[in-house]
């Protein structure tokens, strides 16, 4: 396989991971923990299982330059925090078909930057793709209520934005750094955002009086950020962002699917066409035109 079906491959795992972040973020609810605080504990697991793995593998990987820690504030706090956090609130306000869709605003925003600050292509054939993929993602979310306010609308808007620019900074940080390096300090910094949303005294008490959730957020941490970040980090370094961020929008599907399989949720007709439109988008992707195989 070539190194870019393999990124898109690693990209589309990554995709499948973060789809079942709700699944199980409605678990851990039942079990008490509070969804922002769940922002603190993913980036710190992340951060410290990565610091462990690069200790013993090649410690040389922690050294990056002054003057770049600029990129992974972007990555940690502008991408990744940010975005969780205005997702969250997008959701307390707006429907979550709503909150979805705006969600998924994100692979426009990346077609600006990469146009604008990377120059690429941006060709009939990634158009398509672009326009199956939104399109796929807000008929997947049909079927809910539509309910929307101004607040909610720029929260959404701004977790759309947060989201896309993971793939932004991410492009630029691997252009200087590895994979494991710029995962390791998007998740320090992160972890140092999200102790401002951390609710320590409720979350704390519920490792001590049950000591199985340890393991069980522990696995939520590494399944839902360390393994999904490493992925699409590594997949983002052999696709363009754009590429990259249509790619993701499986995410949905996925969270759809198991919706309906796990919590008994209505996927309706159109839900079916979106989700057929966003794997379409991803087929079309790789399909090679008589120039690009030259």
């Amino acid at each position: 396989m070539k190194k870019q079906g393999l990124g898109i491959v690693m990209i589309m795992s990554a995709a499948f991971m973060w789809g079942t972040i709700g699944t199980l973020t409605r678990g851990l609810a039942t079990l008490g923990f509070a969804s922002l605080s769940l922002i603190f504990y993913r980036s710190l697991s992340t951060a410290l299982i990565l610091l462990v793995y690069i200790l013993i593998r090649d410690r040389s990987l922690l050294r990056v330059r002054i003057r770049d820690l600029w990129i992974f504030l972007g990555s940690g706090v502008i991408s990744f925090f940010l975005f969780n956090v205005c997702y969250m609130l997008s959701i307390g306000v707006n429907s979550l078909a709503v909150s979805a869709i705006l969600l998924y605003t994100s692979p426009i925003f990346v077609m600006l930057f990469a146009v604008l600050l990377f120059h690429e292509s941006f060709t009939a054939k990634k158009a398509i793709a672009l326009v199956l993929a939104v399109a796929g993602c807000v008929l997947v979310s049909f079927g809910g209520e539509m309910h929307i306010t101004t607040k909610g609308l720029l929260l959404g808007l701004a977790s759309g934005l947060g989201y896309a620019l993971y793939s932004i900074f991410g492009t630029i940080a691997l252009r200087k750094y590895h994979t494991l390096t710029v995962t390791f300090y998007t998740f320090v910094f992160s972890s140092a955002a999200a102790l401002s949303v951390v609710d320590f005294p409720q979350s704390l008490p519920l490792f001590a009086q049950r000591p199985s959730n340890i393991p069980l957020v522990l696995l939520f941490c590494i399944w839902s950020t360390l393994l999904p970040y490493l992925l699409y980090t590594a997949g983002l370094a052999s696709n363009s962002a754009l590429v990259a961020s249509i790619v993701s929008c499986v995410e949905p599907v996925v969270a759809a699917v198991l919706g309906f399989i796990v919590f008994s949720e209505t996927l309706s007709p159109l839900g079916l066409v979106g989700i057929f439109a966003v794997l379409g988008a991803i087929v079309l992707l790789q399909l090679k035109g008589k120039r690009e195989k030259q």
